[in-house]
């Protein structure tokens, strides 16, 4: 939605009948009969999880700098 149809819908006190809203789309009339609070199901909530743990991992290992540190012993064993 554009942010003038969102502001007026959440600014809305049920049941309420919008003022018209002009936008490059047209007229818009809107009647608010309800807001309902949002629901988070626990497969959704899941979903949410785990995106933003591939985000964070991703981000991680984009930042990891590896070294190791090879042994004295192990060099001159394969000379």
């Amino acid at each position: 939605f554009k942010p003038e149809i969102s502001a007026a819908v959440f600014a809305a006190e049920p049941p309420q009948l919008l003022k018209p809203i002009v936008t490059s789309q047209g007229v818009h009339l809107i009647l608010v009969e309800e807001i309902l609070k949002s629901e988070l199901d626990g497969k959704l909530r899941s979903e949410i999880m785990s995106d933003l743990f591939t985000g964070w991992l991703k981000e991680q290992i984009g930042e990891v700098e590896v070294i190791k540190e090879l042994e004295a012993s192990s060099l001159s064993s394969k000379s």
